[in-house]
This record gives C-alpha cells, structure tokens and sequence, in this order.
C-alpha cells in the first residue's frame, strides 16, 4: 500500500519531471524534419536530339559542365528542335536545344507551332550550324534550282533540317511540291545517297558533322555551295540565318572553302526558370574551354541571331559585361599600340624621318598596316552579328587582309561592312598600284636604266668607265665616293680581281666583277683599260712586295694602251706603300699612252702630318676637299673655256668671282697642261705660255692654252658645267638679266 505521504511525493516527482521533459518534446516536434537526411535536388531536363547527332552529344556536354556549378540535369534524346520546343511548351522538359530559325517561328507561331510560345527564353548561342547541301555523285548541279524534280531528302517532317530546306528552296523559286522531298532521319538520308535512291539531301548540323564525312569519304556524295546571290535573297526573308564556311580541312576531299547558310544553335528554356539557373548555367559555358574548343561555342550574345527572342536578363547582363570587357581590353591594345608607337617616334623622330625619306618601300608598308588594321576594326565592329567572316577579331584580320585586294568569299553582308569594304578595296587598289609603279620605277632606275648604261650591255663594249685593278680594304669607301649622288654622272665600275676577293660584291647596272690577274695582260684586254675613264691600280696587301706587283700592272696597262684603238692618254692612278719604289713607277709608267699619277699614302701622310703641325687644322680642310659629299666642296675638274684662250689665270679668276656675286660658287686653284699641274700659276713665272715673237727674250704673262684643264674648289661638278659650259637654256638664263642690266 502507498500511504498518502509516497503518493504526494509520486506526484511531484511526475510533474517535475513533464516540467522537464516539455522542451525536448517541443524541439522534437519543431526541428526533428531539419534533422531527417536532406531533400534531394532538383534534376532539370534537356531535350536535344538523335544520339548520332551533334546535339546529343553536346547536351551530354552541358550536363557535364552544369554538375559542376551544381546543377543537376538529364538529358533527353528526341527527334530535334521542332520537337524539343513542342516538350518546351508542354512542359515536359526545362530546357531545349534548339535552331534559331525553329526557335523564331516558335515564339511567333508560325511554322507549324499552333500558338506562339511566348514564354520561350534564350540562354545562350552555342554555336552556328550549316545547312549542307549534298549532291549524289555522279550527278552535277550548277543552281539550287536544277533540283526541280530531283530526288531530295528534307529531313524529318517538323524538323529544323525539314524547315532550312524548304527556306532555301524557296530562296532558289521552289517548293517542297516542285521536288520529290524524302523525309527521312539522317541515316536514312546518307544510305540512300549511298545507294544513289535520292539526288540530294540537306543536313543541319554543326562542323564536321560525322554523318557527313562518311559519305564525302566513300565518294557518294560532293558538297553543294549556294551562290552569293541566293544567300542574300535568304537572309532579306529570314534575317535569322548566317554566312557559314565551311573549311577544306573540316571535310575530306574539299579543295576549298565553302560558304553556306548558316543557324545558331540556342540553349532555352521558359520564362519561370530560376535566374540563380540561368546565372549558373552561362558562367559554367563561358568558362569550359573543353566544350569551347570542341563545339566552337562564340559566348555572344544571342541578339547576333537576329531571332526577336527575349534573353534572360542574368543571361544578357553577363553577356552585356563580357563584350564590354572584349571592347576593354581591344580598345586598351590600340592605346597602348598608339603611346608605344608614338613614345618611338617622339624618340627616334630624326631617324625615323630619315628612313621614311630614304626607304620608299618602308612607307608603302606603313600604308598598308594602318589600312589592314584600321579596316579589319571597322569590319569587325559592322560584321561580327552576321557574318562568321568577322565573328572576332582575329577572323575579321585575315578577312580585312583579303579585302584589300580582292571582294571574294570575305565580302561583308551588311551595307555599313559593304560600304567600309569598298573604301578599304580601293585604297588597296590605289596602295598596289602605288606600290607596283615605285617597283617599276625603282626597277628601271635602278636595274634597266643601269643595265643599258652599262653592266652587261658594256660587256663586249666598254667606254668611258672606270677599272679597279686588285682589291683591298679601301676598295668599297672608293666605290662610295665614285657612285656618289654628288656627282654629275655615275660610271660603270669594273672590278678585276682574284677568287675570294670582292665576294659581297654583287654584279649589277653599274658594278661588274671579273675575276682575273691585275697583272694579266689577257685580263686587262677583257675589261677594256685602253677605253676606261681612269684605270685604279690598288695593292692587294699591306705588304712593300706588292709594289712590285703594281709595277707590273702598269706595264701591261701601258703596253695595251699603246697597241692601236687608243685615241687618248688613260688616266692610271697606282698605289704604292714604299716611298723609295715611287720613282720606279714613275719610270714605268713614262709614256704618252697613259697619264699616270702615283699615290703614296706614305708620302701624303707625311705632307699632311707637317703642314698640319705649321697650321692646324688643315687636315679637316684636306678631309673635306677628298671627300665627295653633298653640300660641301670639294675639288673638281673641267675644260678651260674657249672664251679664255690666250688670256691670264687672272683673267678667269676674275670672271668666275663676279659670277659668285649671282649665287655661283666656284673658286679656280689650279690649271692642268698635260701632265703637268700648276696651281694657282702666278701671271709671269712660267714660260710655257702664248709669246709674241717680238717678246722673245722678255717675262711675258702666263697664258691659258686650248686643252687646258682648270681645277676649281666648287659644290659639285653642275657648277662648273653651267659656269663654264652652260647649257643653252642656262646661257638664255644669263644673258636676259644682262640685257635687262643694259637697257
């Protein structure tokens, strides 16, 4: 028994323990569902197409990429977009792939869709499918129209294939009922083209398409490009579609490019799809460059399309940023191109300058890079919507490049591109013609003119030029200073030397190199030293024993000149290193034949080093009076003039200083008579001169001889010419101011 006490404490105990226990109960009740294993996510569905298709293959793709940004997906198979949209539409599947034309009549109604589907949101373009056009061999089409009554497989009925025919067919005048349409599944279509049971069959599919390869391989079937003509009444109906190429590496036996219409592929879904999804889902395409790169994906925007189908808006902003950033960092190029060009010239502007004077060719480059680049821009920015030509920027270079010499297969679609494409083909045109007459130019100047002149055309008849006998390291300074533009006339040079020597030499218009002995009699014949202008004895070492040498070439040059066709002295200058040998050279080269003069840099050195200690600087006045360079005088000859037969230096001095005051600077230091030098003769210390009988015996003035030579200090050798022998326009020149002076 349980007295009364047991039982009030029972009691207390109980309710102490209820009082207790309430918490737990209510925890229980209110958090025992969070604690239960988590609800399973949810699992969208895409609805692609034949599993031998591009569709399947890349939903499998998408679903792949999505499980790893957490969106779970399940791919479908159907029979493509038409039947993917209707799914859309009744709800049977989240998302579709599907064609951008499809997609279109979708959203509007049309095309066998009975209401429209106004709902359908864009989330992505995936890429541009091709519509091919295959062509049974041995069969030929030249138009699309010559399939009038031709066998032609369409494609499903109601599918994307099925509705791209019919498009271009109606582009080329036809219906459906004008041909005998097969719809059937593409591997239905390419074994009856196998078969040669249909003449044609259309495929949309994207690049390469495996189906299509298979029968290009065999030989059962060639590729079909539309004209241009027909793509463009295509895209006037249905502004949906693109210019495709198709490259000859995409496909066996294609030779070259071609061009097609073309269809994006679109990645849908309906309006109530969950932005964080969609948000989800274009970040997770972008960033998979394995599907980029197998598929091509372009990550644009899908208003390139030109289908009039909204696009989610996280779709569109991620979009919106992403060309923002591309016209960011294109933009950032060309400003930091244009501060990296522009810090150059700022820093090299003089040399700069001068190269672009001097190197012609450096300019027509400059023009053609500035009109490539700026035009491909210009291109891009017009093209990039709807032609794949100039889908980026990389694209629209190589298209830009062709423009400028050729509106082929690159020709822009819209009529902004148009027009940009006509301005950058002309000023192509103008740039090559530009270029083509400067290498004509520069070739006649500088090969024909020449060639003709001299080179080989002088070969079996040189005149008048000049010979270098031997080589050494002063050979090319020489060449320089005698084909220099301060000069008057450039003559042909003649180079005899050894093998192995003057091997950077190349033969051209006004340099010739022949290999042969300078002592060689044989040799000397065959370049002509009995014609030349001067014949230049060089030693062909450092060495006092080539003296003797150079001693021998000036025998053989004296024995030729003597032989008969010699009509005047040649001029032989001879190089010789030991001062002591100068005299025996002298005496070798003593005869009327030649008028030799020996240059010993021993002997020059010496003169040059003692004048210059007694006054110096002199030799500055020696360097620039032996070097031939424009705007600086240096030392000329020229005939006296007949005007001064018989009269004093003095004389002619004094008309050539009145002739300075009209802008004439010629300044006379010495007069030549055979093969003496006399300069600056004074009016009675030589007795060579004109005498009259009477004076026989007297100091008479020093007079000027017909066949006198004059040296004169001067700029270049037309100053003496008009000076002394002016033209007959520049006698007109002075004798109408002198006539003005007198009246």
């Amino acid at each position: 028994m349980i007295t009364p006490t047991q039982e009030r404490r029972l009691v207390l105990y109980l309710s102490r323990v209820a009082s207790a226990s309430l918490p737990v109960a209510l925890f229980l009740i209110f958090a025992a569902p969070g604690l239960a294993a988590p609800a399973p996510p949810r699992v969208y569905t895409l609805a692609s197409g034949s599993p031998q298709g591009v569709y399947f293959p890349l939903a499998q793709g998408i679903a792949a990429v999505a499980h790893k940004a957490g969106v779970e997906i399940r791919v479908l198979p159907s029979e493509g977009s038409k039947q993917n949209l209707g799914w859309l539409a009744d709800g049977r599947v989240d998302l579709a792939l599907t064609q951008s034309d499809v997609a279109s009549d979708a959203y509007g109604g049309r095309g066998g869709f009975a209401r429209p589907l106004s709902s359908l949101r864009v989330i992505a373009p995936l890429y541009t499918e091709a519509v091919h056009i295959l062509i049974h061999r041995p069969l030929y089409i030249h138009r699309l129209e010559d399939l009038r009554g031709k066998r032609v497989a369409v494609g499903p009925a109601g599918s994307g294939t099925e509705a791209n025919a019919t498009q271009l067919l109606a582009a080329a005048g036809l219906t459906l009922s004008e041909v005998d349409a097969r719809h059937l599944s593409i591997e239905d279509a390419m074994a009856s083209l196998r078969q040669g049971q249909v003449d044609a069959a259309f495929v949309t599919s994207g690049i390469p398409s495996a189906v299509v390869k298979g029968v290009l391989a065999d030989g059962s079937a060639s590729l079909f490009e539309p004209d241009r003509d027909l793509l463009d009444r295509l895209r006037e109906t249905c502004p949906f579609f693109l210019n495709k190429n198709i490259e000859a590496s995409d496909y066996p036996r294609l030779n070259e490019e071609v061009t097609t219409a073309g269809v994006q592929a679109l990645l849908v879904g309906r309006s109530n799809l969950s932005a964080a999804i969609v948000d989800r889902l274009v970040r997770a395409l972008s960033a998979s460059k394995e599907l980029t790169a197998r598929y091509a994906l372009t990550g644009e925007s899908a208003s390139a399309s030109d289908t009039g189908i909204p696009t989610f808006e996280p779709a569109q902003r991620f979009f919106a940023v992403q060309a923002l950033l591309r016209r960011q960092k294109l933009l950032a190029g060309i400003i930091l191109g244009a501060l990296v060009l522009a810090f150059v010239v700022l820093r090299f502007q003089r040399g700069i300058w001068r190269l672009l004077r001097r190197a012609e060719f450096l300019r027509v480059g400059i023009y053609f890079s500035t009109l490539w680049i700026t035009g491909s821009i210009a291109l891009y920015l017009t093209e990039h919507r709807v032609n794949e030509n100039y889908s980026n920027f990389w694209k629209s270079m190589w298209s830009g490049l062709i423009t400028i010499y050729s509106l082929s297969s690159k020709e822009p679609l819209t009529l902004e591109g148009r027009v940009i494409g006509i301005i950058i083909f002309l000023l192509g045109l103008a740039g090559i013609v530009w270029l083509t007459e400067r290498l004509a130019s520069f070739y006649l100047e500088k090969k024909i003119l020449p060639l003709l002149r001299g080179g080989f055309a002088r070969m079996h008849k040189m005149k008048d030029h000049y010979v270098v006998v031997g080589w050494n390291k002063k050979g090319p300074g020489m060449l320089a200073q005698l084909h220099n533009d301060d000069l008057d006339q450039n003559r042909l040079i003649v180079i005899l030397a050894k093998e192995g020597q003057a091997d950077h030499l190349e033969s051209h218009g006004l340099i010739q190199v022949e290999r042969g002995e300078r002592a060689s009699e044989a040799d000397l014949k065959r370049v002509h030293v009995q014609a030349a202008h001067a014949v230049i004895i060089l030693a062909e070492s450092d060495e006092a024993s080539e003296d003797a040498k150079t001693i021998l070439s000036i025998l053989a040059v004296r024995k030729i000149c003597s032989g008969p066709g010699s009509q005047k002295p040649v001029a032989v200058i001879a190089e010789i290193f030991d001062p002591g040998n100068v005299e025996l050279a002298s005496f070798a080269g003593n005869d009327k034949s030649i008028a030799l003069e020996i240059v010993s840099a021993h002997k020059v050195g010496e003169g040059l080093l003692s004048h210059t200690a007694v006054h110096p600087g002199l030799s500055k006045v020696y360097h620039q009076l032996l070097a031939f360079s424009k705007g600086h005088s240096e030392i000329h000859r020229t005939r006296v003039p007949m005007e001064f037969d018989g009269k004093t230096f003095d004389a002619l001095v004094a008309s050539t200083v009145e002739q300075r005051l009209s802008g004439t600077y010629v300044l006379p230091i010495a007069i030549q008579r055979g093969s003496e030098v006399y300069i600056n003769p004074t009016p009675t210390a030589q007795r060579k001169g004109k005498r009259k009988p009477e004076d026989k015996d007297a100091e008479v003035p020093w007079l000027l001889q017909k066949g006198d030579y004059l040296f004169a200090i001067c700029d270049s050798p037309k100053d003496l010419k008009e000076l002394y022998h002016p033209s007959p326009r520049g006698l007109l020149q002075k004798l109408i101011p002198a006539r003005e002076e007198a009246e």
